[in-house]
């Protein structure tokens, strides 16, 4: 027979029996099962939610209820047995032990406060993500532990983007780890006012705030003997507030320590703060490999990498869907110029060739060399401007062969590098991005299977009006078919077009531009020749 010890009860749950001195103690179903559910956290908050939700399950009933409940097992355990923690919900206090029926009582039973100390179940809604390893923080992360393990509050001190928020955050993760360990995420940088503070820290341990003007307090019953870990993050706002009743919070109660991340320190007696510096950068002149060495420059090679590797070309995220040939009715011949970006960095150099191909009247031309450089590469044209010049004859030259009127590349820098060099060799060549020739593929009847359109109609209407003069529905774009959200990106890829449109409205601007681009060149050309003698 299973047997609970509460102070001088015994509790038999598989009888539903409650017995005092060897005998029953009548109470009732409700309050049975409310001092099971007591019992079970053995000294720690009970919220009254999970009370309703443990001993009326499945039902809607009123808070109210429980008070009676409570005030009947008072009457039975003891004026003191059943601590209330307003707005929040109830602790039993008596001494919890499991046994066996027919065993003796221990003669002496240890107060509440000399057993061990009741354990907050904290949400891990409340916690933040952690961002990939901690880079060159191995030391830091040291002493904060040791810190934190000779204080009840630390304040972590750095500069506006030192770190301290991710130092911080790999704490939380460490402490969570640790069984038995209550650890909370408080985030401050949202809060407008100070007054916000006690229910931010209150949501964060899963707790609900009673109504009345004094938060901190309310906490300070909720937390008195519970040991938990609050991580305050972003304080410099409220340094004045947290100095005087963070201060309470951790000196009135057991269990609390606090862990705060400020530009600036509390400034309270008792506060141990630790200066995070920033990370050691490599001195003028050192090489590549030694600067390597340095942890800010892993970290920004760390975080580059995972930057990088979120990142997609429109051109990526239509090729993975199923796209309908478009017909075009112009029947001019083109050719694709892969950029380096494209091709090196993000490997994606086949995704705007596909998209050009899905344009089957199109005549595409192959391009010797397209997996070259331009010449541009970002301001190498600038820095190197007779080597860059001979890279961009080859490629001209490369494009001449083909005899195509259209270049197709997916780099805007390399259409005005090409561009530039075609008129100014006086090349008749139009440069565009391979989305600009799907965008006006679709604005082709010939490209919707069947073509559904009908008349603009109320202001309120989002669909996009074409340059026909009517609205496509979603049915319309029957090229890219499954699933619902490929209209969304196809959607993307017009808007895109159309505001590469609208940079180039005419072509007459846009010659205007390129010449423009052209005489600049020329006169920087001239410059630097000028300086060089």
């Amino acid at each position: 027979m299973d047997l609970i010890r509460i102070g001088t009860f015994e509790l038999y749950p598989s009888e539903r029996m409650l017995r005092a001195a060897g005998k029953p103690v009548d109470v009732g179903a409700r309050a049975f099962d409310l001092l099971l559910v007591l019992a079970e956290h053995q000294g720690r908050l009970v919220t009254k939610t999970v009370l309703l939700d443990r001993v009326w399950p499945r039902l809607v009933v009123d808070e109210n209820n429980l008070p009676a409940q409570i005030a009947s097992l008072r009457r039975v355990l003891g004026a003191g047995a059943i601590r209330t923690i307003p707005g929040f919900g109830y602790r039993l206090e008596l001494p919890v032990s499991n046994g066996k029926a027919g065993e003796q009582a221990p003669e002496s039973v240890a107060s509440p406060r000399e057993r061990e100390p009741p354990q907050l179940l904290v949400p891990r809604r409340a916690w933040p993500n952690r961002l990939g390893s901690l880079v060159g923080r191995s030391g830091d992360l040291a002493e904060l532990q040791k810190a934190l393990g000779q204080s009840c509050l630390v304040t972590l001190v750095g500069i506006a983007g030192v770190g301290k928020t991710r130092i911080a955050q790999e704490i939380l993760a460490r402490e969570a780890d640790k069984p038995g360990n209550g650890v909370a995420w408080v985030s401050l940088q949202p809060l407008n006012e100070a007054q916000h503070i006690p229910s931010a820290i209150a949501h964060a341990l899963g707790l609900a705030l009673p109504e009345g003007p004094d938060g901190f307090a309310a906490l300070r019953q909720a937390l008195e003997r519970t040991p938990v870990l609050l991580i305050l993050d972003g304080a410099e706002q409220f340094v004045a507030t947290l100095a005087i009743h963070l201060t309470e919070l951790v000196s009135r109660t057991q269990g609390v320590r606090a862990l705060v991340t400020s530009q600036v320190p509390l400034g309270v007696p008792g506060e141990t703060v630790y200066r995070l510096p920033p990370l050691p950068v490599p001195e003028r002149g050192m090489t590549q490999t030694d600067a390597a060495r340095f942890a800010a420059v892993e970290l920004f090679a760390e975080r580059a990498r995972r930057f990088s590797a979120r990142v997609r070309d429109v051109s990526q995220q239509l090729e993975t869907r199923e796209i309908r040939n478009a017909s075009c009715t112009t029947g001019q011949s083109v050719t694709y110029d892969a950029s380096c970006h494209l091709l090196y960095g993000q490997h994606a150099g086949e995704a705007p060739l596909k998209l050009v191909n899905a344009v089957s009247s199109l005549e595409l031309a192959r391009l010797e060399g397209s997996e070259r450089c331009c010449g541009g590469a970002g301001i190498y044209n600038l820095l190197e401007p007779d080597l860059s010049a001979r890279v961009l004859d080859e490629k001209l030259a490369a494009i001449q062969k083909t005899g195509a009127k259209i270049l197709a590349t997916g780099n805007p820098g390399c259409q005005m590098q090409i561009g530039a060099g075609a008129l100014l060799a006086g090349m008749d060549l139009k440069t565009c991005h391979p989305v600009e020739l799907l965008d006006e593929a679709v604005d082709l009847p010939s490209f919707h299977h069947p073509l559904r359109v009908r008349p603009l109609s109320c202001a309120g209407d989002q669909r996009r009006k074409n340059r026909h003069g009517v609205v496509r529905t979603y049915e319309a774009f029957g090229a890219i078919a499954q699933p619902a959200n490929v209209s969304r990106l196809l959607c993307c890829a017009f808007r895109i077009g159309e505001g590469i449109r609208r940079i180039n409205r005419l072509d007459a601007r846009r010659s205007a531009f390129q010449h423009e681009a052209a005489s600049r060149v020329v006169e920087f050309h001239s410059l630097a020749a000028t300086l060089g003698h």
